[in-house]
């Protein structure tokens, strides 16, 4: 085990370290592109009719039980 975590610890700080300053998603601020999804009954929802009077909160979350 003590073989193991010393290959992995300096290999996981690697890809930290190369991943650091990457940009991934859309930047702060940018508007969101449209999108229609179904949701886990199958009823489909857009951008669109998700918006309220001051904008919508959507957050993506994947489940762990995948």
């Amino acid at each position: 085990m003590g073989t193991i975590s010393r290959v992995a610890a300096p290999l996981f700080l690697l890809v930290c370290y190369s991943l650091q300053g990457r940009e991934y998603g859309p930047a702060v601020g940018a508007k969101m592109p449209g999108f229609d999804l179904p949701d886990q009954s199958g009823k489909h929802h857009t951008l669109g009719n998700l918006l309220g009077p001051k904008g919508a909160l959507i957050l993506f979350y994947r489940s762990a039980d995948w």
